[in-house]
């Protein structure tokens, strides 16, 4: 319609005709795609909306995580401390049930929380610039750092657990076979290793470990509680 009204002005030598046939082209044209790039943006910040959400909803259960791992592990660093107290001054139980028991909480470590699943999907895509605030996009990848940090001294500190502590584990097997198949021979095999000079040491070097999880455990915490305050200021 408009390229036959456009041919027929220029026959006619139009000009002023043609050129408000050009015109409204032009500005048919910059609407169509001002009203595409409107509707991008409309499907972006949707987009973004459902991304927010799904984030804080990974960063509570996270926090959650976290908070129960802290709870976990302090009590265990408190075992520990009143196990080498304990050991250190002559004043383990000679029950072998109450032995055992004192030795079951300094056992307990705890891994740290898995990623959030909706940053590493964005990360993998390529969809980060879809999260417009610039500062949530530096906190996701700090909080993404600290917990790969967790990890590596996760894994250093059970290593290094397994290693120099291997007296109190030998003991907790013990406990843990005496449990399922009660013999007095066990408890005479615990109490020998509790008398041991090493057992303290062991039970040192896991105190000293489970401080060191503590601080990562509440550090990890932290940046994910920073991080889900940054998600209710973007939302």
């Amino acid at each position: 319609m408009i390229l036959r009204r456009v041919i027929e002005h220029v026959k006619a030598q139009n000009w002023t005709a043609v050129a408000l046939d050009f015109i409204i082209v032009v500005v048919g044209v910059f609407i169509g795609i001002q009203v595409s790039n409107w509707n991008a943006a409309r499907a972006d910040r949707e987009t973004e909306r459902v991304i927010l959400e799904r984030l804080r909803s990974d960063f509570v259960q996270i926090v959650e995580t976290e908070s129960h791992y802290l709870e976990t592990v302090e009590a265990a660093a408190s075992g520990a401390e009143a196990l080498l107290d304990a050991a250190a001054n002559d004043r383990l139980p000679a029950e072998t049930a109450s032995l055992c028991k004192l030795m079951a909480s300094p056992r307990a470590f705890r891994p740290p929380p898995p990623p959030s699943a909706t940053y590493e999907q964005l990360v993998a895509n390529g969809d980060m610039r879809l999260i417009t605030d610039e500062t949530l996009r530096l906190e996701l990848a700090e909080f993404e750092s600290q917990r790969s940090q967790h990890s590596v001294s996760f894994g250093t500190a059970m290593a290094t657990v397994l290693a120099l502590s291997r007296t109190f584990w030998t003991a907790v097997d013990i406990c843990d076979a005496s449990l399922r198949a009660p013999d007095s021979r066990f408890g005479m095999r615990v109490s020998e290793i509790v008398a041991s000079p090493e057992f303290a040491g062991a039970v040192s070097g896991i105190l000293t470990q489970h401080g060191n999880a503590e601080r990562a455990h509440r550090a990890t915490k932290e940046q994910a509680e920073r991080v889900l305050s940054f998600l209710a200021e973007a939302e």
